[in-house]
């Protein structure tokens, strides 16, 4: 087969669906062509797949993912996939790919599902936007395949698009990268220590985590991740935390395992609706408990390996961060991670894929 990604973030950061894209398109280039057609300059390491690069416009122009015109996909980022998917056409048209991936949506879906249908292709969607407006826009438009990551996920494809393919395939974790025994970092910072990794943006509310830490003796919070909030939680953190009790850190993706390693506990506690959340499938893997939003996705991805709060109640989410601080549950995190090995997902992939020439 001949697979092609199509991911404009991919090259400028390196996020859930860009290390997700990377990880599946590594795999699947085992045995197939696969592309990645992507909008930065940076290269992953090991890369097996084929790249090409075409240049974003404004790479660094912030995240307008919340702002009002992104219900019409006539924002800064919806226009730049749009000149970005314009520019694919030539390449779609010329190589015969048997599988397309628009991995942005929106616009990209649109120009997609009319090239595939010239050129009889196979049109896919990952469901990497979760339940609403985005991927009922991406349902709209009748891709060949849908790929649901949650049980969740497939029950709503499969109520409001009844008539659509659909699988479910949840993301995957590399086993190897996410360990306990390798390297760990080193942090001034008191033990024992909450970990939260995510974009400092405001539907992962790491603020209600920053609240919930305070309210606990001698327990330190780390935060990864960069974004918009960021001075916001520094204030916030650095007003109910102690300086050696608070830490909010930016480090490159081949770095993040090593922290993993310093912590006793996980947590982070975004909005509901998520799609799926790749940090939890680390953690696990890494053996450490987590406390998460009690949600059907956080509950699937996490099983027994944790605690399900309403981080809306601090005194509740405090008392889950001590418990889990405080509980031997042996290697269940990783047992659980395990059902999520990237080699196991893109198998399922593979054959899935198959099914549809």
């Amino acid at each position: 087969m001949k697979i092609v990604f199509l991911n404009i973030y991919n090259g400028l950061v390196e996020r859930g669906a860009e290390r997700s894209t990377h990880e599946l398109a590594n795999r699947l280039a085992e045995n197939h062509k696969v592309w990645v057609v992507q909008g930065g300059s940076r290269l992953l390491s090991k890369a097996k797949y084929k790249i090409k690069i075409i240049p974003t416009f404004l790479p660094n122009f912030p995240d307008s993912s919340f702002s009002f015109l992104r219900r019409f996909y006539l924002d800064i980022w919806s226009l730049q996939i749009l000149f970005f998917s314009i520019r694919l056409i030539p390449l779609l048209l010329s190589e015969r790919f048997n599988i397309v991936i628009p991995v942005n949506g929106g616009w990209q879906t649109v120009l997609c599902k009319l090239l595939a249908w010239l050129r009889y292709s196979k049109l896919v969607i990952i469901g990497r936007a979760g339940k609403g407006r985005d991927d009922r826009w991406n349902l709209l438009w009748r891709p060949d395949l849908f790929i649901a990551l949650t049980n969740y996920a497939y029950a709503w494809v499969k109520k409001i698009a009844p008539k659509i393919k659909c699988e479910l395939i949840p993301n995957g974790v590399d086993l190897n990268l996410f360990r306990p025994q390798r390297e760990k970092a080193e942090v001034a910072l008191k033990r024992p220590i909450i970990l939260c990794v995510g974009a400092l943006m405001p539907n992962k509310q790491i603020d209600l985590t920053i609240k919930a830490t305070a309210k606990l003796k001698d327990v330190s919070l780390l935060i990864l991740g960069k974004g918009i909030l960021k001075n916001d939680l520094l204030e916030l953190g650095n007003k109910l935390l102690e300086k050696d009790r608070f830490l909010i850190l930016s480090v490159p993706y081949k770095e993040i395992p090593k922290y993993y390693r310093i912590a006793h506990v996980f947590t982070l506690v975004s909005k509901t609706g998520e799609a799926f959340g790749n940090v939890y499938l680390e953690a696990l893997a890494s053996n450490l408990p987590i406390v998460a939003t009690d949600d059907t996705t956080r509950r699937e991805i996490v099983g027994g390996a944790g605690i399900f709060v309403d981080p809306n109640n601090i005194d509740q989410y405090a008392d889950a961060l001590n418990t889990m601080l405080n509980k031997n549950i042996g290697n269940m995190p990783i047992d659980q991670s395990s059902k999520f090995s990237w080699e196991k997902i893109a198998s399922k992939y593979e054959k899935t894929f198959l099914s549809l020439s």
